[in-house]
């Protein structure tokens, strides 16, 4: 079976990594400490933690670190 390249949005997958990330550390974690993981510029995770904070995937606690949102636990 030929394998077919499947056309993907790229921001949308780098999203979905880090909110896989976010939950696999289990804990609070910053823009920091999630873009040294997922090797992407920090810059790129901050506009996609606000993105998510902003449609509430995710929330941003007083210390500035990430937690799951209320819309991932529906």
């Amino acid at each position: 079976m030929a394998t077919q390249e499947i056309n993907t949005i790229r921001v949308l997958e780098r999203a979905l990594i880090v909110i896989d990330l976010l939950k696999a550390a289990n804990r609070p974690i910053g823009v920091n400490e999630l873009a040294k993981l997922c090797n992407y510029g920090p810059s790129t995770v901050f506009r996609i933690m606000k993105t998510l904070e902003k449609n509430h995937w995710v929330r941003q606690l007083q210390d500035d670190k990430y937690i799951l949102g209320e819309k991932l636990f529906f």
